[in-house]
């Protein structure tokens, strides 16, 4: 092997930068560190009502007052296999298996998942393909189109939870845990089920009967009491920010490939760090993924009658680009956005900026797409989670 020389580069190094923050060296090894608090995470399985099957409506879960703190709650499923092995599920078919879900406290409304495919499909949009089959895989029933039965673990959409928001990466993004010791106040998490066609990819043939193996899985933190006391009761303390996706149109309106279409008075609420355009091939979608949706063509924004945003099929990608939104995968698409913020893509975990909607009178949003297709448009808002003294969830929009 050659013998290199690098006295010469060493000298030549640059030290004109060197009044930033200090830097660990790469050749030590990362020193030892403790952790605050040593905790386990355990399952706990609570069956539902043996009546809960497909197309059931508004369907209410009270969560138990035994429980003390989670990370996550899954709606845990058996899917029954088809009968028909030329039919087959779609790719991650626990993603189409709930239509809506309420978040409730003391009966009253908190905020809502319109759309619950459309909510995963945030968190798996920025996963790498590594990433998107381990979640497909472990939570969703698999990125494959089979005909076998599988266990889904649906994640259900709680104020901290990191489904539903842009995936990100690093250990410096933490969303903590829900307190449950909430004295006398009642939360409740009340789901709206698709039909079970909705699963699948062809029609004539659909899983049979989910009753009797739908129940809840909770991802229960353990630890010693005083540390279950600290975590377990956030009762006047606790606060979260959570993205809030809104409908703004009343359902899908068809627009042309190329074709003009512009929403007129749509009128968002409260501090919007984006709007999304909701894009699937018109006529009925019932068999359809969404994990390829159409790109933006044009698009203009115009608040109070003044042009504010201008964009053309190159620069929309370039904005989407530029805010941090990525096609990590190869099999699902990124969404049409307009951004109001800095960084879209940090915006769901810490504030990026917005356009408070409270200041603006009238919003007119025109748009043209790469295809043909319907749209329906959501705002993606923040708003912040409290749970009071009493132990009741309330929602604020600053």
């Amino acid at each position: 092997m050659a013998q290199t020389n690098k006295n010469l580069l060493i000298s030549a190094s640059s030290t004109a930068f060197q009044s930033g923050p200090t830097i660990e060296s790469s050749l030590l090894p990362s020193p030892w560190k403790t952790v605050k608090d040593q905790y386990y995470k355990s399952m706990r399985r609570m069956m539902l009502d043996s009546t809960l099957d497909w197309g059931t409506q508004n369907h209410s879960i009270i969560l138990p007052r035994s429980l003390n703190c989670v990370s996550n709650i899954y709606l845990r499923i058996q899917l029954p296999a088809l009968s028909d092995a030329s039919h087959t599920f779609k790719r991650s078919p626990g993603k189409y298996v709930l239509q809506s879900m309420i978040f409730r406290s003391n009966g009253q409304q908190v905020y809502a998942i319109p759309d619950y495919s459309l909510w995963v499909r945030n968190f798996e949009e920025s996963l790498s393909i590594e990433e998107l089959s381990a979640f497909s895989e472990t939570f969703m029933g698999d990125r494959a189109n089979r005909h076998e039965a599988r266990t889904v673990f649906i994640p259900l959409a709680l104020p901290q939870t990191r489904f539903g928001r842009y995936a990100h990466h690093t250990d410096e993004v933490k969303f903590g845990v829900l307190p449950m010791r909430l004295g006398n106040s009642v939360t409740e998490i009340q789901l709206t089920f698709n039909t079970a066609d909705h699963t699948v990819t062809t029609s004539g043939q659909a899983p049979g009967s989910i009753q009797n193996a739908v129940s809840l899985e909770f991802r229960e933190i353990v630890g010693r009491p005083a540390f279950m006391n600290s975590f377990s009761d956030g009762r006047a303390s606790y606060s979260v920010c959570l993205p809030e996706r809104i409908p703004l149109n009343a359902d899908f309106e068809n627009c042309g490939a190329g074709v003009q279409k512009t929403f007129k008075n749509i009128n968002p609420t409260g501090n919007v760090f984006a709007i999304e355009f909701y894009v699937l091939p018109q006529g009925d979608h019932t068999h359809v993924s969404n994990d390829a949706l159409t790109s933006l063509h044009s698009l203009e924004v115009r608040l109070d009658n003044e042009l504010v945003i201008s964009l053309d099929e190159a620069e929309c990608r370039i904005t989407n680009y530029s805010h941090g939104y990525r096609a990590q995968n190869g099999t699902l698409s990124v969404m049409p956005r307009i951004n109001f913020n800095t960084q879209g893509a940090k915006s769901q975990i810490s504030f990026r900026g917005s356009c408070d909607f409270r200041n603006i009178a009238n919003c007119d949003i025109t748009v043209s797409f790469k295809d043909d297709c319907k749209v329906r448009l959501y705002s993606l808002r923040y708003s912040r989670i409290v749970l009071t003294a009493a132990g009741e969830f309330k929602k604020y929009l600053d």
